[in-house]
């Protein structure tokens, strides 16, 4: 079982929002200029990097590797926060205002932002869930057990 404790956390999601910060001056400086379909092409390669790397986490080969859970963890924030700003979400936030109608500008951005938070912070949880449930049969129970489907 992993122990990351809480002023970690806290840490970790300030090293976060200043990547973020930095995502912000990445895209600004060499993206702002590339068609916006490009930058989610690479923002779907820089996603398949991620998950793969984070599939390497929960079977602790950073550890095998001799690098603890928290610089892991700092680390992934310092690369993949920055191009996942730079890469996806400055760009479709620019796509929107492009595509918002004038004199209902907030109204239609608000329906587009809404739109796509809906879609990463709900749906995408829910389809998760549903494949889990379906699928692979992880519970709060079997997940603690050592050695289960070969993640712990």
């Amino acid at each position: 079982m992993r122990k990351i404790s809480k002023a970690t956390l806290g840490v970790l999601d300030t090293i976060d929002s200043f990547a973020s910060l930095l995502g912000v001056m990445v895209y600004d400086r060499f993206f702002k200029q590339i068609e916006v379909r490009r930058l989610q092409l690479y923002s779907c390669y820089m996603s398949l990097v991620c998950s793969s790397l984070y599939i390497g986490y929960i079977l602790k080969w950073n550890q095998a590797m001799g690098v603890s859970d928290e610089v892991f963890l700092a680390l992934n924030s310092i690369i993949f926060t920055p191009l996942g700003m730079a890469f996806c979400i400055i760009p479709m936030a620019v796509l929107y205002v492009r595509l918002t109608p004038q004199l209902i500008e907030g109204t239609c951005y608000a329906l587009f932002v809404g739109t796509s938070n809906f879609s990463n912070t709900t749906i995408s949880p829910l389809v998760g869930s549903f494949v889990n449930k379906h699928w692979i049969g992880v519970t709060n129970k079997n997940i603690v057990e050592p050695g289960y489907n070969g993640f712990l």
